[in-house]
């Protein structure tokens, strides 16, 4: 309830108590990088202007507020696993509304805003970003590939076909390759049990 008291201060607070920014000139997304090459106004309530451009933005801080709430009740219910599910969505609500609140702005200047970087000033060129983005499709895959063949090595390692606790199922058999997996990983008296097995062919429990 802190969080949602919080959230709407602040709110009321952006929209009234300090300036925003806004661009006024005309910007050149497909250009190069350059901070000094636009005209920044500031105003009062100016970072909700994407707010009341697009009214369907407000369902973002809406889901902040009802994600802190439903985090509150659900908590007093018990249900933990679906409190987590909303505190993430309050979570993501509230670093959302603040991104939508500052775009196209990444870090507005408070002293020369005609300076202020924009997601067009921070970006690289559009060769950059595609040749970026194939190196990241083809690498991010090998190492997709990596991880998972040895995670899969790993588990294969340290899995154990037949359990020789008490759950294990009368005449099931245990191979001497597993007795020797089992007495290497197993707790001290099934890794005992492991060594008699390994002995022989075939033991039946």
């Amino acid at each position: 309830m802190v969080f949602v008291a919080g959230f709407l201060l602040a709110g009321v607070w952006v929209a009234n108590g300090i300036d925003g920014q806004r661009i006024v000139s005309a910007v050149d997304t497909a250009g190069p990088a350059n901070p000094l090459a636009k005209h920044v106004a500031v105003a009062p309530g100016a970072w909700l202007a994407n707010f009341r451009a697009h009214a369907v933005l407000w369902l973002v801080p809406a889901l902040a507020v009802v994600g802190a709430a439903l985090t509150f009740v659900l908590l007093r219910a018990g249900r933990a696993g679906l409190a987590f599910l909303a505190s993430g969505c309050a979570l993501a609500g509230t670093v959302l509304t603040a991104g939508i609140a500052l775009f196209p702005f990444l870090m507005p200047s408070s002293t020369r805003p005609d300076h202020g970087l924009t997601v067009w000033d921070a970006s690289s060129s559009a060769r950059t970003l595609a040749i970026m983005l194939v190196v990241v499709l083809v690498f991010l895959a090998v190492v997709l590939a990596y991880t998972a063949w040895v995670l899969r090595g790993h588990t294969e390692r340290n899995h154990v076909v037949l359990q020789l606790d008490s759950r294990t199922r009368p005449g099931a058999h245990l191979r001497r390759t597993e007795c020797n997996l089992v007495r290497s990983h197993a707790h001290p008296e099934l890794a005992a049990r492991a060594a008699v097995a390994s002995r022989l062919p075939f033991l039946t429990l």
